[in-house]
């Protein structure tokens, strides 16, 4: 059927897995030209900016990661690598180098390429997608360095049979700041009561250097690699502007304290945020049916999207009931900033002003292959994560038979979406599986289905578009959202 964005859909039961042959990383394109490549399935395809031009530009590196080593006696061309579009070029002079027994193979580029890069994913909009190289198994996007970005254009995460679900909650408060007890407290309570993964996140403006030390300190004492991830963080926000008061940004993944004088604007959070120097640190947008009783809401500026912070800001919580009367279900915050732009998951967690960590069912669910402080961190950057009221279900979502949910899959459709919903005690009832695009209409539902199920759905947009899926399992009250897979077009 088509729907009002122009979504073809069809959906059918299916039993998840990869329709992957022996042998199929190492298939030759037979037919030598310059369309496609010589392999079937590559890892990525990554621009090394050399000359820090934020393009691409005459000596700059692409590599491409390969699936296998390339065979002893394999000879590899420059015109094996063709490129999707008819403007992308590699430039005049552009030369390879692929060595035997090695994963990668490096392009360096000659003068004038052409290779669109960054900042082209708009829901709604059908602008240019970043360039590609065609393979047999599809076209691979050529991204630029995660390291060297500027702005956040996509990448794809491969699913894996390794991958299981791990749940925790990435908000919470003690005494450092208006919560109760101490980060040691909280920590104990939190792995007590089944979580896997958890962070403490104070106050900035209420943190001294002391009592943050203080907060590192029982972090690294309560992580235990394969049990238990202590995170650490705290909350920024919390002061009037004209569009309202500013609502909340939890940051996790760094030492380093953010100015409170500093940062007092959203954009000086944002370029607060970047200039932080760890690798992987994980800003969130917080509870977005905040209102305050005298001046209101501000949703950071009505979700104005910044395609730098789209680098660093990964998840927006929900929440299907709230003890503070505020709404933060999906289409107060989670769908309103997908549809600004920003590439975001769902988290969902208690915000503890009270010693009460972990006590509620409700979860970020987490698709992880081991547990520990950094594969926490990684997977929120991937944006592996699913939103759970039931701490014992999971969700997972894929594309065209790989890609893992928080991935952007490019390129001309239909694709292929597939959702996992399962139960870990018993075979529990699903009353709906929905997938929802921009704007939150819902392009496709099931009902009436027990665990664990497996559905395929085929979406063809005209233009850029997000899906996630969003179930209710046995009451409206008991729900599940996943993480987007983002279709660039």
């Amino acid at each position: 059927m088509t729907g009002a964005l122009g979504l073809r859909i069809g959906a059918c039961l299916l039993c998840l897995g990869f329709a992957c042959r022996a042998g199929e990383d190492e298939e030759i394109v037979r037919e030598a030209s310059a369309t496609s490549s010589p392999f079937a399935r590559l890892r990525f395809a990554e621009l090394h900016d050399l000359d820090g031009s934020g393009g691409a530009s005459a000596g700059d590196h692409v590599v491409l990661g390969l699936r296998r080593p390339l065979a002893p006696r394999r000879v590899i061309a420059l015109d094996d690598l063709g490129l999707a579009g008819s403007a992308a070029r590699w430039g005049d002079g552009a030369r390879l180098s692929a060595t035997p027994g090695e994963s990668e193979i490096r392009v360096v580029l000659g003068e004038g390429p052409r290779l669109s890069l960054e900042g082209t994913y708009r829901p709604g909009s059908h602008g240019d997608t970043p360039a590609q190289l065609r393979t047999a198994a599809g076209a691979v996007p050529i991204l630029t360095a995660a390291a060297q970005r500027r702005a956040f254009a996509g990448d794809r995460f491969a699913d894996s049979p390794e991958l299981r679900p791990f749940y925790g909650q990435l908000h919470s408060h003690t005494s450092f700041s208006d919560g109760e007890l101490t980060p040691v407290d909280a920590y104990a309570n939190a792995r007590r009561y089944g979580l896997d993964f958890f962070a403490v996140t104070d106050h900035l403006e209420q943190l001294t250097p002391e009592s943050w030390e203080a907060q590192l300190r029982a972090a690294r004492a309560a992580d235990e690699p394969g049990a238990f991830a202590a995170l650490s963080g705290y909350e920024w926000g919390g002061f009037p502007t004209i569009k309202g008061w500013m609502n909340h940004v939890n940051v996790v993944g760094t030492e380093r304290l953010l100015s409170v004088a500093g940062t007092l604007t959203l954009r000086r959070l944002y370029e607060g945020i970047l200039a932080l120097p760890e690798a992987t640190v994980i800003g969130q947008f917080n509870h977005p049916g905040m209102q305050h009783p005298v001046f209101g809401g501000n949703n950071w500026n009505g979700f104005e999207h910044h395609a730098d912070a789209d680098r660093r800001m990964r998840l927006m919580m929900v929440e299907t009931r709230s003890e503070k009367g505020e709404d933060n279900r999906d289409h107060s915050g989670y769908i309103p900033a997908l549809d600004r732009g920003w590439h975001l998951a769902p988290k969902g967690e208690e915000d503890n002003h009270r010693a009460s960590w972990g006590h509620t069912r409700k979860r970020t669910g987490l698709w992880l292959a081991d547990l520990s402080s950094a594969s926490v961190l990684a997977g929120l950057t991937r944006m592996a994560t699913f939103y759970t009221d039931d701490p014992e279900a999971s969700l997972k979502l894929r594309a065209d038979g790989e890609w893992l949910m928080g991935s952007t899959v490019y390129g001309d459709g239909p694709h292929r979406l597939e959702v996992e919903v399962a139960h870990r005690t018993r075979a529990a009832l699903v009353t709906s599986v929905e997938i929802v695009s921009v704007g939150g209409a819902v392009v496709a539902r099931r009902e009436n289905e027990r665990t664990p199920v497996r559905l395929k759905f085929e979406v063809d947009p005209r233009t850029d578009a997000y899906y996630f899926a969003r179930i209710v399992l046995e009451g409206p009250d008991d729900r599940m959202i996943s993480a987007p897979i983002f279709v660039d077009r």
